[in-house]
C-alpha cells in the first residue's frame, strides 16, 4: 500500500442526536468523517469508491447485526460535503433517519469506504445517546 492510500476513517460526532428540523424532537445525527493514512500527518480526500454509513439500533457489540439505516455516498457525491481542517480534508454530515428512528437509548454508527480491487476500511464504532 503506498503512502497516498486511505487506509483508516475517524469518526467525530455530536454525543447526542440532534433536531434537523423545525418539528421538535431529535430527527438524526451529525458526524465529521477524515480519511486517513496511518503513515501521513493529514487527512485524504476520497477520490473513489463510496463511502458507506449504517446506522445500527443500540449499542453495537462484537455480534454482527444489520443496520437499521444505511447511508451511501459516491466521491463525487461527498464533494458538496467536503471540509478543509488544519488536519486536512473531512466530511461533515448531518443525516436524518426518517421512518428509522432507533428505539434503544442509544445508537451506534459505523462508516466504510468501499473500493474496487482494494479492501475495505471500516471506522471504529461511534455510540450516541438518544436525547431525552
Amino acid at each position: 500500500m503506498f503512502s497516498g492510500s486511505i487506509d483508516s476513517l475517524n469518526v467525530l460526532s455530536f454525543p447526542v442526536a440532534v433536531n434537523l428540523d423545525e418539528d421538535p424532537g431529535t430527527d438524526g445525527f451529525a458526524i465529521k468523517v477524515y480519511p486517513g493514512n496511518l503513515r501521513a500527518a493529514k487527512t485524504r480526500e476520497i477520490t473513489g469508491g463510496t463511502l458507506e454509513i449504517a446506522l445500527f439500533d443500540g449499542v453495537r457489540g462484537s455480534k454482527p447485526a444489520d443496520p437499521l439505516k444505511t447511508w451511501t455516498f459516491s466521491a463525487e457525491q461527498l464533494r458538496a460535503y467536503r471540509i478543509d481542517a488544519t488536519i486536512g480534508i473531512g466530511y461533515q454530515l448531518a443525516l436524518r433517519w426518517e421512518e428509522n428512528r432507533p428505539s434503544r437509548s442509544r445508537f451506534s454508527i459505523v462508516t466504510r469506504l468501499i473500493r474496487e480491487g482494494k479492501p475495505d476500511v471500516f471506522s471504529a464504532p461511534i455510540d450516541i445517546e438518544m436525547a431525552k
